[in-house]
């Protein structure tokens, strides 16, 4: 079965799929086995991103999994999980799961009613999970954890779903104030990631993008149209109703509120 809108995409080995049977995921799971396992990741979905339709994928692992297959480089070494997972999807995360406390001497357990004896004795770093997965980041791979097996596939149907929708209809975005938000974009110095590589943008331009980004019902992909029409700002706020209509994605509405905002403001 090929990657198709509205499906998830689980691996059959061992490690994921139990996931089939999950109550969350039994409408829209599709075990693959044979020749359609696949080759990278236990999980796999297409979602809608800033930019059209994108390709996610999961790598599913347990605490003791993850840190053998770190220390064994395995999961990150070359011609690893990772460098695989990299080359095949857009979005890579890795999920892990158990319970886990840092002890006084920084050791880590999975268990906090009867720690591993094993880990008690050879030892587990807190510190070194840490620095992995805050290394996943300058990779642009994306990183969760999970109580157990079970919330692991309640976080996977909560991903999947929220991928499922138009990117401009997450209400989450709307939470952030646009300008703050483009002003922290443009800072980032992250590689990879949802958006892609963070694209240089000239002062001049930026601070239009931040006078647009102010106008209820401008997001950051359109106060970057609204700057590239028009060249200065002292345009943009004297510019009529029907100029700020030409631009792609303004209608009437937001084109009436911009010009009352940013006059106003102006003012």
């Amino acid at each position: 079965m090929g990657d198709v809108m509205g499906r998830i995409l689980i691996d059959h080995r061992q490690g994921s799929g139990y996931l089939i049977e999950h109550p969350k995921l039994k409408d829209v799971g599709y075990l693959c086995k044979g020749k359609e396992q696949l080759a990278y990741g236990d999980v796999s979905f297409v979602g809608i991103g800033p930019k059209g339709s994108l390709k996610f994928g999961i790598e599913l692992k347990s605490i003791e999994d993850l840190f053998q297959s770190v220390t064994s480089g395995r999961l990150q070494g070359h011609g690893g999980q990772l460098e695989g997972m990299l080359g095949v999807y857009d979005v890579v995360y890795v999920l892990y799961y158990g319970h886990m406390r840092p002890t006084q001497d920084t050791h880590l357990y999975t268990d906090l009613r009867q720690e591993s004896k094993s880990w008690r004795k050879n030892g587990r770093p807190y510190a070194f999970l840490n620095s992995f997965l805050m290394g996943l980041d300058d990779l642009g791979i994306r990183y969760a954890h999970c109580h157990d097996k079970s919330t692991a596939g309640d976080w996977i149907r909560a991903c999947f779903n929220r991928y499922q929708k138009a990117w401009d209809k997450h209400k989450t975005m709307k939470v952030f104030n646009q300008s703050g938000a483009i002003k922290i974009r443009n800072k980032a110095h992250q590689k990879g990631g949802l958006a892609g590589p963070v694209k240089k943008i000239d002062a001049a331009k930026l601070k239009r993008m931040e006078w647009a980004a102010v106008v209820s019902g401008v997001n950051e992909i359109l106060a970057e149209r609204i700057a590239d029409h028009f060249p200065t700002t002292y345009l943009m706020v004297q510019a009529s109703e029907k100029e700020w209509a030409k631009v792609d994605g303004v209608g009437d509405v937001i084109a009436e509120t911009a010009v009352r905002e940013l006059r106003a403001r102006s003012e």
